[in-house]
């Protein structure tokens, strides 16, 4: 309590409107670059459970405030195209996915790792093709994931653990022909320097 008997602004309970507002911001610099996915997916998180101002203000204490400001040079350039043809390919650590990206992979491996990437929108759509080769695609925990595929003489396969969604996180769907390949999308808890 303050000396004339207010609150100070630690003290002060939130509203869901504050809460939403502050994952707003947080979905808005995560488009900016200054967010991975993960770091969006574990603030969201906490500012939904956040009960006080002061937690609010924590999450957002590292980052600009005007959500629309970019600095010359801060975004990495998108990724649509991760290809292998008789060998392997890997996109991990932090990388820029671009809204609609494409992984090709013939008689190799490729690897996608998501959770420390920058997403260029709200929805993500993945094209997979694997030709006897296998195409593994990592997700961070609560990310809503859909997977779709048609596997010709090949196999698909889901495993994101059942956590709740993370409110207002992006979506990533997975479009996948396999030809006497495989295909795998699976979600990991948060990577801590650790692949």
């Amino acid at each position: 309590m303050a000396a004339d008997g207010e609150m100070d602004g630690a003290e002060l309970r939130v509203t869901d409107a504050e809460r939403e507002r502050t994952v707003e911001l947080l979905k808005a610099q995560t488009a900016n670059g200054y967010l991975t996915l993960e770091e969006f997916s574990e603030r969201a998180g906490q500012a939904w459970a956040a009960t006080l101002e002061g937690e609010l203000q924590t999450l957002v204490r590292d980052l600009p405030t005007d959500a629309l400001a970019v600095p010359e040079g801060r975004r990495l350039a998108s990724t649509s195209w991760t290809v292998a043809v008789m060998g392997s390919s890997s996109r991990k650590g932090r990388w820029r996915v671009a809204p609609r990206t494409n992984a090709v992979n013939v008689m190799g491996g490729c690897h996608l790792d998501l959770r420390n990437a920058e997403f260029s929108g709200d929805d993500i759509v993945i094209n997979v093709v694997a030709v006897m080769g296998s195409v593994d695609i990592v997700v961070p925990e609560g990310i809503e994931v859909e997977l779709s595929a048609i596997p010709i003489m090949g196999s698909k396969r889901l495993r994101v653990r059942d956590v709740p969604p993370i409110p207002s996180s992006p979506r990533v769907r997975v479009r996948a022909l396999s030809i006497m390949g495989s295909v795998s999308v699976r979600s990991k808890p948060r990577n801590l320097g650790k692949n």
